[in-house]
């Protein structure tokens, strides 16, 4: 865990979710000359068009109960497919920010997640990212909770337009570093972000790459910009390889040792016994080693052995070789250290 203050020329700061406080009463102020656009819904799932625009209108409506004026943007935005596109229409319609909500329906429409991004329309940034999740819920339940998540933009623009704030750009590699602050998915670099004053914890992370966790504070009035570099997870040994090479080894090295010992027995055989010789009157020993037929088998079981361990051994060498070639190519050249 790393705690970074933002006022120092290396500070980390990232776009700061912010968690809805009580719903803003109607008719509370939103800051000076506040515009709101509200983009189209952004549907992933299933949902018929009669339904999303119902929901487009309930969303617009519960943000127009507010001290603010709402423009609908849903008609110049539907075809948008990124966040830029969704400012440009803001910018056209003189918002000062645009609410870009994103509504996932799982399958059997009984499970309804929202996420509302606040994008600042004039720098482009995205000012905080509000979530919701709604299970095992009708459509109606997921309007209430449209309304329930305006209200909670509504406050979030009210302490926005009160509060300087601070930028962030943020790039590095590997690209599409995916970004949650406190909690909250806010989208992947590069990025340019606003943040409100204080302190939040961030993860970065990407698949294949080791995530990293820090907490940071952020100060008003202070932007930067950052290069982030992720480190690739360290590739996993290969279990089937490092079995194989084991066992080869192992018998190899018996079969060398029987191999030993048959070779051994081989050149021993015919030599007297000197601790029981009984020489006969001419001298000679009469107890000889009779050891050719027990050399012969161990020199063959042996080298048997020995062949069939150093093929066990090979094997497992070159699929270790493959393992790592396949790692190498998947994981590419890029992100091989982290900076913050």
């Amino acid at each position: 865990m790393i705690l970074v203050p933002f006022a120092l020329a290396v500070s980390i700061a990232l776009a700061a979710p912010i968690t809805p406080a009580a719903p803003i009463a109607p008719g509370a102020p939103a800051g000076p000359e506040q515009r709101l656009g509200v983009a189209a819904i952004e549907i992933d799932g299933a949902l018929v068009d009669a339904r999303r625009d119902e929901a487009e209108q309930r969303l617009t409506a519960a943000l127009a109960r507010g001290a603010i004026d709402v423009v609908d943007l849903a008609a110049t935005t539907r075809v948008c497919t990124d966040a830029a596109c969704r400012v440009r229409a803001g910018e056209q319609a003189d918002a000062t920010w645009v609410v870009a909500p994103r509504l996932t329906i799982a399958p059997g429409d009984r499970d309804y997640a929202l996420s509302v991004a606040i994008l600042d329309a004039r720098d482009g940034s995205t000012a905080a990212t509000l979530s919701e999740v709604c299970e095992l819920c009708g459509f109606e339940d997921a309007l209430r909770m449209i309304e329930a998540q305006a209200a909670g933009a509504l406050d979030t623009i009210a302490r926005l337009g009160r509060a300087q704030g601070a930028g962030l750009t943020l790039g590095g590699r590997p690209p599409g570093i995916r970004l949650r602050i406190d909690g909250v998915d806010v989208g992947v670099t590069p990025l340019r972000v606003r943040l409100t004053a204080g302190r939040h914890r961030v993860v970065a992370s990407k698949p294949g790459f080791v995530a990293q966790t820090l907490e940071l504070e952020a100060i008003d009035g202070v932007d930067t910009s950052i290069d982030v570099a992720l480190q690739p997870v360290p590739p996993r040994r290969d279990s089937v390889a490092s079995r194989r090479i084991a066992a080869g080894a192992v018998t190899l090295g018996l079969g060398l040792a029987v191999v030993v010992a048959g070779a051994v027995l081989l050149a021993i055989d015919g030599d007297p016994i000197r601790r029981d010789c009984q020489a006969d009157p001419d001298g000679d020993c009469r107890f000889v080693h009779g050891t050719a037929t027990l050399g012969i088998v161990g020199v063959s079981l042996g080298g048997a052995a020995s062949v069939a361990g150093a093929v066990v051994l090979g094997a497992g060498l070159h699929r270790r070789r493959r393992h790592a070639a396949r790692t190498v190519a998947a994981l590419g050249p890029g992100g091989v250290h982290l900076r913050f």
